[in-house]
């Protein structure tokens, strides 16, 4: 797909064979001579709807460094309505990267959001949310062999209740200069 799939215009994936999805942002600066001084960001938006795990790849390539807010910046929104695992990974060239992941619900009584594992990887910068349908599942955000810097909460691993935010869970930092907040 060729353009600006922004969360009002959002790409609905579905398989005919519920299984494995990849989902790759790959945009590229095109210049030749030095990076612009305004923002150049784009931003995806996809809802796969039948996928049971996804791997988001962000391999987007600027010219030169950030030269600002906004600039560079690359945002990829995932629903995944029946996704048990996310796996992000985090590249391309002077990119400064987002990941908003939006879980599905699991509908027996009792049981919180399908998703319950988040893998991290790759060298750029990235800052990660999960959104919850009902309450959080995530027992596991490992980003051990993520190089660049991450941002993330605590918030996004498992919760009992809207009112106890966090219940447990396992969250695995790389060698980047991390950035977490913990609820």
């Amino acid at each position: 797909v060729t353009g600006d799939t922004a969360v009002a215009n959002a790409l609905t994936l579905t398989q005919k064979t519920a299984g494995d999805l990849t989902v790759t942002l790959d945009i590229d600066e095109n210049l030749t001579t030095a990076a612009t001084t305004t923002a150049t960001a784009a931003d995806a938006s996809v809802i796969a709807s039948n996928a049971t795990s996804i791997k988001a790849v962000l391999d987007s390539d600027f010219f030169g460094a950030a030269t600002g807010a906004g600039d560079n910046a690359t945002d990829l929104n995932i629903t995944g309505s029946k996704a048990t695992s996310v796996e992000i990974v985090s590249g391309g060239e002077n990119a400064v990267n987002n990941v908003d992941i939006t879980s599905g619900d699991d509908a027996t009584t009792g049981k919180g959001d399908l998703l319950t594992s988040v893998t991290i990887s790759g060298s750029q910068n990235l800052t990660a949310t999960v959104t919850e349908v009902t309450t959080s599942e995530v027992m596991s955000i490992n980003a051990s062999a993520l190089t660049g810097n991450l941002t993330i909460s605590t918030a996004e691993l498992k919760a009992e209740s809207a009112a106890n935010t966090f219940d447990g869970g396992l969250l695995t930092l790389g060698s980047g200069d991390d950035v977490v907040t913990v609820t």
